[in-house]
């Protein structure tokens, strides 16, 4: 019997669409294209997760793609984060590393439960310093949907286990996982200043199941 706590890592652990993705778009427009809108960088960003996970290839063709005139590459957006952003722990929110410890000192397992590309997501899980708390075990799939997988094979039907994420429909799918999952759905609010992005982040979509909801860190049980 263990206690086992799985954090999911955008938007859980890390600003990542708040004052991350607007400090990445200011650096890259200072450094390559002034002319370059919020509204254009933050929609390629969209679209460039539609079919798939997040990289910075698909980012810089989808702005590409968006005005011919921008001449971003995967090598500018791959310059900036060697230069700019090999420490980001900034942008992690401020009740994170105390509940890790707490967790941690309270006897809990914890894991880190993320998708997308392999190579991005390790680059900001080791850019923000959180590497050595999770001690390994780190899962990372390229699609969503897959987390509920792990949790069955990692977790015992008499483990307590708690798992935290922004997304319902990853929460509905621990939810059916016939394990005791106590889920939290955690709404982070929005901290971009910039005006296309206020007031755009909406409050966390309900999921089919009812999860407990937070705001921080701070408010879950361990």
């Amino acid at each position: 019997m263990a206690k086992r706590l799985y954090l999911d890592f955008d938007m859980t652990l890390i600003d990542t669409d708040g004052r991350f993705s607007e400090d990445f778009f200011r650096a890259c427009r200072a450094a390559y294209a002034p002319e370059m809108q919020w509204y254009l960088w933050a929609n390629a960003a969209a679209r460039a997760m539609k079919d798939g996970c997040y990289t910075l290839e698909r980012h810089a063709r989808e702005i590409r793609c968006a005005d011919a005139g921008l001449r971003i590459t995967q090598m500018c957006l791959e310059k900036q984060m060697a230069t700019t952003f090999g420490d980001m722990s900034t942008y992690v929110y401020e009740d994170v590393v105390p509940t890790l410890e707490r967790a941690r000192a309270n006897g809990w397992e914890v894991a880190l439960l993320s998708w997308g590309d392999l190579e991005w997501q390790m680059h900001k899980v080791r850019a923000c310093g959180l590497l050595p708390y999770f001690e390994g075990r780190i899962h990372i799939s390229e699609y969503p949907g897959e987390k509920d997988r792990f949790i069955k094979q990692h977790s015992g039907p008499n483990d307590t286990i708690i798992f935290v994420d922004d997304k319902s429909m990853e929460l509905d799918a621990v939810h059916n996982a016939d394990l005791p999952v106590t889920t939290w759905q955690i709404n982070r609010p929005s901290t971009t200043s910039l005006e296309y992005a206020k007031g755009a982040t909406p409050a966390a979509a309900p999921g089919i199941y009812k999860h407990r909801a937070c705001t921080s860190l701070y408010q879950i049980e361990l």
